[in-house]
């Protein structure tokens, strides 16, 4: 994953030697080559690509989060790297946030309500270790939602719109870490 978020920041060709051809698919979208009833038969020989793989991970936040913190700390930092550099990645960025599951993929990696991990003092080494890949999850996740609420444009119309506005309509503003109506008290 670190040569995918190098590719990302630095060479955007290794980017899309890896993660192009995928078979993640834009909703509505149907290849040419399916699109008589015959064609829908046979099997389709797309390669799997490190976009295919990276959804996959995604697809497993709640079990990764309980098994594999740094690997999952690793996919949400690639996604993260994604949204930041979207100008290079935006065929990567538009497949994954079409994908069904990525909003709630991405809410299980916030915290809960009033349940930010806090690291003690004399605290075991592993579970400081595993604080940390938390907090980087945590945080990378946020990181996403900013810059997804950042690229919307400024009015009513387009926030109507906005892919982030539908999601945060449908749950995410349960949440008081992203809530807009947000006190300090939370």
């Amino acid at each position: 994953m670190a040569l995918l978020e190098a590719g990302v920041r630095f060479q955007p060709e290794i980017l899309d030697t890896m993660c192009f051809p995928t078979s993640l698919k834009l909703p509505g979208h149907q290849p040419e080559s399916t699109a008589t009833p015959a064609a829908k038969d046979k099997p389709t020989n797309v390669p799997y690509s490190a976009l295919d793989g990276l959804w996959q991970m995604l697809d497993r936040v709640p079990e990764l989060m309980n098994s594999q913190l740094k690997l999952l700390a690793a996919a949400v930092r690639l996604v993260s790297t994604l949204w930041e550099c979207q100008r290079s990645a935006h065929g990567a960025v538009d497949l994954l946030r079409a994908q069904p599951g990525f909003w709630g993929a991405l809410k299980a990696c916030l915290p809960g309500a009033g349940a930010l991990p806090t690291a003690e003092a004399g605290a075991d080494p592993l579970e400081s270790e595993a604080l940390a890949w938390k907090l980087q999850i945590h945080t990378c996740a946020l990181h996403i939602l900013l810059l997804e609420l950042l690229s919307v444009p400024v009015g009513a119309e387009y926030q109507q719109r906005s892919w982030i506005h539908l999601h945060i309509s449908a749950g995410f503003h349960s949440n008081p870490c992203i809530s807009p109506t947000s006190t300090a008290e939370h």
